[in-house]
């Protein structure tokens, strides 16, 4: 049976939310305001999602990847970037008032490019397909290329000699198209790097852990600071954007002569940009190989006044003496409780927080805001096409 239906609102996902007497309807592909007829797919208790069967009326646009309908890589690609931009915007602002009570009015600054923009993604691989997973699926969808990476990518990903042991292909790009490419596994490693060294772009090529071909990684820089990528650094996927995310996010801030925390540090990054201004920078980081990258980062940029410290967050902020502003910048799970705790009983004059997840931010904002006030606040479309966004 088939209902009509207006489109009021959207899912952190991207979908359009309809009702019906009250019971909420995901459909995806939609649009705010959009009118259609839609059909029930799966029906869940307290919702349900539904598919398109008729269109009245619509603001969508035809996705310019011939993929899109099939992959699980970008959900937002029949919206206009315009919709785009006001659809996270409203998620973070919803989310911040639902969960911590704030009630903000959240900017959001849009991406310098909005395809062609990562630095680095990962193909899977089965049965000679180079693809991505379908939407909640472990299929693999085969891609020819992918419009949000770089064109260099999705062509070293079909060109690469692979075989049936080979699950993935992760290749990253830097500014200058050098690029550097993992392979997880294969049997006939001599004639990947034979193949490597016909193609010019690959200036570092691993096999699983084992580095058999040019350099151990490639140079990013950012900001004015240079970081090496190895295969499982973390660096922003989109450079342009991060730029102007820790340009805006640190002027908020006042560094001269100030002591400042790195926490959740990677391989260093936010650190050493603060470190220019910074009397003194201590990073916090829990992974070796992350470690040993920022202290090989620290010396190539020849950045004395920083140091690192291995240990989890909730393990290391206790031992660590009195600072003036402590930056968090924590994966998608947010702050560890014990790390927040210890936070608070720290009690830093100023805390910069970014963060990848609005549903997490808000969670720790809750605690946070008994303490502190939020001064300044911005979302960045970091992830264009997708639903991601962080927020600073």
């Amino acid at each position: 049976m088939h209902k009509q239906v207006e489109i009021i609102d959207y899912t952190y996902e991207g979908h359009g939310i309809a009702k019906v007497d009250g019971f909420p309807l995901f459909i995806p592909g939609t649009a705010l305001g959009d009118i259609v007829d839609v059909e029930i797919t799966l029906d869940k208790k307290r919702y349900a999602f539904a598919k398109v069967v008729h269109v009245h009326q619509t603001t969508t646009i035809a996705p310019v990847c011939k993929h899109y309908s099939t992959c699980g890589g970008c959900q937002l690609m029949h919206l206009s970037d315009e919709e785009q931009l006001r659809m996270k915007r409203m998620h973070v602002q919803s989310t911040l008032a639902r969960i911590a009570g704030l009630v903000l009015d959240v900017t959001i600054e849009p991406s310098p490019a909005t395809l062609r923009y990562r630095n680095k993604i990962r193909f899977h691989v089965r049965h000679n397909r180079v693809g991505f997973h379908q939407a909640k699926s472990h299929q693999i969808v085969a891609i020819d290329d992918c419009l949000v990476s770089h064109e260099l990518a999705s062509r070293l990903a079909h060109a690469a000699p692979v075989d049936g042991l080979t699950r993935s292909i992760t290749i990253r790009v830097n500014a200058n198209e050098e690029v550097l490419l993992h392979i997880d596994a294969v049997k006939n490693i001599k004639s990947v790097v034979k193949w490597a060294h016909t193609e010019p772009s690959i200036k570092s090529l691993y096999v699983g852990s084992k580095h058999v071909y040019g350099s151990t990684g490639i140079v990013e820089s950012i900001l004015g600071i240079e970081c090496m990528m190895g295969p499982e650094s973390f660096f922003q996927v989109h450079t342009a954007q991060a730029e102007r995310m820790f340009a805006t996010a640190l002027s908020w801030v006042d560094l001269t002569n100030k002591t400042v925390i790195d926490a959740y540090a990677g391989v260093g990054i936010i650190g050493m940009i603060v470190a220019k201004q910074a009397k003194e920078v201590i990073g916090i980081e829990s992974v070796t190989a992350a470690m040993d990258e920022a202290n090989n980062n620290l010396a190539h940029n020849q950045i004395h006044n920083m140091t690192m410290v291995q240990g989890l967050v909730e393990e290391v902020l206790p031992t660590l003496p009195s600072v003036d502003l402590v930056i968090l910048d924590p994966p998608r799970s947010g702050m560890d409780s014990v790390a927040l705790e210890h936070l608070v009983q720290r009690a830093p004059s100023q805390i910069l927080y970014i963060s990848c997840d609005p549903g997490t931010l808000a969670r720790d904002l809750k605690v946070l805001k008994e303490t502190y006030d939020v001064t300044n606040i911005q979302s960045f479309d970091m992830f264009s096409q997708t639903y991601h966004v962080e927020t600073a």
